[in-house]
C-alpha cells in the first residue's frame, strides 16, 4: 500500500474514531438535557396555541408520554416525549377540536358540520385557529381527509423542526469536536508530518482501520439509554459507559501520538511564532470540521478506500506483489 493511501486511511480512521467520541458525547448531553422533547413541546405550543385544545390533545391517552391531567387538573410538567406518531397527533388534535362542541351540547348536523363549528370556535387570531380555517377551506369535505390534512401540517413542522435539530446538533458535534481536537493536539497538519515519517505508526494506524472497517458495530450508539430506565439511573450510566467508550477508541489511535508533549508551540520561543500559532489553529480547525461531518461519513469512506485499495493490490500481477512505495 503507497504512503499516501496509507496516510489518507490513517487519518480517516482518526477522524472516524474522534467522531465517535464527539457522536456519543453529544447523544448523552442531548439525553440529560432531554433537547428532543424540549424542542418538540416548543414546536407544538407554536403550531397548536390555544391552551385549552392543546391540553386536550395531549392529555386524551392517544399520545405515547404524555399523562393524563391529575385531580387538580395539572399534568406532568415533562409530559412531552421525543417523538410522536403523526397518525396519532392528528387523531387527538382532531378529537380535542370535535369535544369542544360535544361538551357544550352542541351537536347538530353531520361530523363535516360539527367540525365547522369546532373550528369556528377557535380564535381566528391564534395561529391554529387561521391553520385550521385554511385547511377545512382548502379540504375534500370529510373528516377522513381533514384528519390527513392535519397531518401533512405536522409532518411540514416536524421537518422543518428536524432541520433545526440537525443544524444545531452539527454546531455542538463542530464544538465538541473543537474541544476535543485541542485537548487531545489532534492537529491534522502535524498528524500528517508523524505518519509520512513514521512508517511505523502508519502501518500500526493502517491496521487499526482495517479493523475498524470491518467492524459496522462501531459506529452504534451503545451510551443512550432505553426509554424505560430512570433519570437517575440512566445518568451515571451514561457517563460511565462514554468513558469507557472513548478510552477504548482513543487506544485505537495510539499511533499517531496524540498529545502536546514534544509540539513545536511548546517548543523554546516556538509559541512567539505567529506563523506557527496560525499553523496549529488551522490543524485543529480542520480536525473539528472533519468530526463534525459524524461518524457515519468517515465508516462509509473508510470502508469504500479499503475496498478500492484490496482490489487494486489483488488485481496486481504475482510478480510484483512485493513492490511498494517507500
Amino acid at each position: 500500500m503507497g504512503i499516501y493511501i496509507g496516510i489518507a486511511i490513517s487519518l480517516i480512521a482518526v477522524f472516524l474514531v474522534l467522531s465517535l467520541v464527539v457522536t456519543s458525547s453529544s447523544s448523552v448531553l442531548s439525553s440529560m438535557l432531554r433537547d428532543r422533547e424540549e424542542m418538540l413541546k416548543d414546536a407544538i405550543h407554536a403550531m397548536v396555541d390555544d391552551v385549552a385544545i392543546r391540553e386536550k390533545t395531549m392529555r386524551c391517552g392517544l399520545v405515547p408520554g404524555c399523562l393524563p391531567a391529575n385531580q387538580n387538573g395539572a399534568g406532568r410538567a415533562a409530559g412531552y416525549p421525543a417523538f410522536i406518531d403523526t397518525t396519532l397527533f392528528a387523531r387527538a388534535l382532531l378529537s380535542s377540536l370535535l369535544e369542544t362542541v360535544k361538551d357544550e351540547a352542541q351537536v347538530s348536523g353531520s361530523e363535516v358540520d360539527q367540525l365547522r363549528q369546532a373550528v369556528g370556535k377557535v380564535s381566528a387570531d391564534t395561529h391554529l385557529g387561521s391553520a385550521l380555517r385554511s385547511l377545512i377551506a382548502t379540504g375534500e369535505g370529510s373528516l377522513k381527509a381533514f384528519e390527513a390534512d392535519l397531518g401533512h401540517w405536522y409532518d411540514a413542522t416536524m421537518q422543518r423542526l428536524s432541520d433545526i435539530y440537525r443544524r444545531r446538533q452539527r454546531l455542538i458535534c463542530f464544538l465538541l469536536g473543537l474541544g476535543l481536537a485541542t485537548v487531545l493536539n489532534a492537529d491534522t497538519l502535524n498528524m500528517v508530518d508523524h505518519l509520512s515519517i513514521d512508517s511505523g505508526a502508519r502501518d500500526a494506524m493502517v491496521a487499526a482501520a482495517l479493523n475498524l472497517a470491518g467492524n459496522g458495530d462501531m459506529i452504534v450508539d451503545h451510551c443512550t439509554p432505553s426509554a424505560a430506565q430512570p433519570a437517575d439511573v440512566a445518568k451515571p450510566d451514561q457517563l460511565q459507559c462514554l468513558k469507557e467508550q472513548a478510552a477504548t477508541l482513543l487506544t485505537a489511535v495510539s499511533p499517531v501520538s496524540l498529545g502536546w508533549k514534544g509540539d513545536p508551540l511548546l517548543a523554546m520561543e516556538g509559541w512567539k511564532s505567529p506563523l506557527t500559532w496560525l499553523r496549529k489553529i488551522f490543524g485543529l480547525l480542520i480536525t473539528a470540521v472533519a468530526i463534525s461531518l459524524g461518524a457515519p461519513f468517515w465508516f462509509d469512506l473508510l470502508r469504500r478506500i479499503v475496498g478500492v485499495a484490496d482490489m487494486t493490490v489483488s488485481k496486481r500481477p504475482a510478480g510484483n506483489q512485493g513492490d511498494q512505495n517507500p
